[in-house]
């Protein structure tokens, strides 16, 4: 999917993900993440595309505190809320890789007993179809073709095609 982005954007996503990257550590990088993301989106953006991309990633902000909630009840509860962003940004941008990825990322890591991981084939198809054809930067093909790789989730062709996206 090719989306128009200005610099602000640009800026503002980056930020954004770093944000997320260093998240997964720790609840209080969580929560770090959770202020970083709200004061990155204060405003509204035009593009419905962004948007979504947003939303997937308060989505995985859910995802996160489920992880780090010590209450079962509640991390149900973020897991719940989790799925409910998911689904409203992938019904806005279904064929956006990162947020393909993203919903990827959190249902490979969720326990299995869960079943709350209904679309981790789904996502890997599309993410695999669509890798050539994105606008994202270099390092983060780089960084959701290792993640794809190292989930177990790929046949001998799909592993192939991804090793040739990394750089050696």
């Amino acid at each position: 999917m090719i989306k128009k982005q200005n610099h602000y954007t640009i800026i503002m996503l980056d930020t954004v993900r770093l944000a997320y990257s260093s998240a997964i550590e720790s609840s209080t990088k969580t929560e770090e993440f959770a202020k970083i993301l709200l004061a990155e989106t204060a405003g509204s953006t035009e593009n419905i595309a962004e948007n979504a991309i947003i939303t997937a990633y308060k989505g995985a902000l859910e995802a996160l505190r489920a992880k780090h909630a010590w209450m079962p009840f509640n991390k149900l509860a973020y897991l719940d809320n989790s799925k409910k962003f998911f689904i409203t940004a992938i019904e806005a941008a279904p064929n956006d890789i990162e947020i393909r990825f993203l919903r990827f990322s959190i249902q490979s890591n969720l326990p299995i007993f869960l079943m709350q991981s209904p679309n981790i084939q789904e996502d890997k198809e599309m993410i695999i179809k669509n890798l050539e054809q994105n606008t994202l930067d270099t390092r983060f093909v780089e960084v959701i073709a290792s993640f794809v790789l190292k989930s177990g989730q790929c046949n001998g062709k799909e592993t192939e095609f991804l090793t040739s996206k990394i750089p050696q």
